[in-house]
């Protein structure tokens, strides 16, 4: 008779335990959300007066302080890797610079949803060309 009973204790506290823990993953599940949100973008656009295809790599993510936004970007156009990165905080459009050794991009960004437009002045290699772009953003991770 007493294991019995000691056996149905036990059944109520793993049955109490195991309603806590629902009730802690449920209603915490936000801790468990991602902070950040990586999209690859893509644009045919005009480039040195002829039709070409540029990626944008987007990492939108908590800045360093954890009080703010960032945005990492890398501009991809064949070899040239152009790199930079846009205070996301309390705006989505404002300047930006992209770089790399023997390349920049030089102008204003407006971030969307799934969408990025830039515009403003290519330098690839010190040949210049105006760049005025929309691109359409997949995201690859949230």
């Amino acid at each position: 008779m007493k294991n019995a009973k000691c056996h149905k204790n036990l059944k109520k506290g793993s049955l109490m335990k195991a309603i806590v823990l629902g009730l802690f993953v449920v209603l915490s599940s936000s801790a468990f959300a991602r902070d950040s949100q990586w999209s690859l973008c893509k644009t045919s656009t005009m480039i040195y007066e002829e039709k070409e295809t540029l990626l944008l790599n987007r990492y939108e993510h908590r800045s360093n302080d954890g009080m703010g936004r960032t945005t990492d970007l890398t501009l991809i156009f064949g070899g040239h890797l152009l790199t930079g990165a846009f205070d996301s905080t309390e705006v989505d459009t404002g300047a930006v610079t992209l770089s790399s050794e023997t390349s920049s991009f030089t102008g204003t960004i407006l971030l969307k949803n799934n969408a990025v437009q830039l515009r403003g002045t290519l330098s690839l290699d010190g040949a210049e060309t105006p760049l005025a772009s929309n691109f359409r953003c997949e995201v690859l991770r949230d």
